[in-house]
């Protein structure tokens, strides 16, 4: 797969931070923002019903279509902007919402059959979850023990609005809400669209 030059919105200059990997930033760019947080809200008795209990602490529904999702003009913005990172056309494979209470987590975790993964910020709190990826290299976790100046993670600590997009195959994983707040996003999962 080819990739384009690393592409960041951030005022922060992450392109040496994120181990010389594919690394979309965007921050505020999606215009109807309120408006999905809205359908979101409109859709919580569903997406808070205990057939989407995650690790007992958080909600997902990463095992169903979310069909409210796919064919709105926020699938239709992640696509676009998934472009900015890759040389080819992205289509979204799968998408779901994650509600994440006080004590939520995500354990470290990656999406190899994907091109493309990513994370979509709808509300969030600020400590209410970073997000730390893991250098692919299994040879620098080795080497962090020893020699600290090899860069082993990079953690984002995400925004409401903050949308991000990495290759599939970059392991992360989301610290514990330690705020009485909700934190919700949407993640996604992408693919080259080979013709």
């Amino acid at each position: 797969m080819l990739f384009r030059s690393q592409h960041i919105n951030k005022t922060e200059d992450i392109n040496n931070n994120i181990f010389r990997n594919p690394f979309l930033v965007e921050q505020g760019q999606y215009t109807d923002h309120l408006y999905l947080r809205k359908v979101i809200q409109e859709q919580m008795s569903y997406l808070t019903n205990d057939r989407f209990r995650f690790y007992s602490t958080a909600w997902s529904s990463v095992s169903v279509k979310n069909e409210f999702l796919l064919g709105s003009s926020f699938s239709n913005y992640l696509e676009r902007s998934a472009s900015k990172l890759f040389a080819v056309n992205m289509k979204i494979q799968k998408i779901w919402v994650n509600i994440n209470p006080q004590g939520a987590y995500q354990q470290r975790h990656m999406h190899p059959e994907y091109d493309a993964a990513g994370t979509y910020y709808v509300f969030c709190p600020h400590n209410s979850g970073d997000i730390t990826f893991y250098n692919p290299s299994p040879v620098v976790e080795v080497f962090n023990k020893t020699r600290p100046f090899y860069q082993f993670t990079y953690t984002h600590r995400p925004s409401e609005g903050d949308m991000l997009i990495w290759p599939g195959y970059l392991q992360h994983e989301v610290s514990y809400n330690y705020t009485d707040a909700t934190r919700i996003s949407i993640s996604y999962c992408l693919n080259a669209v080979i013709k």
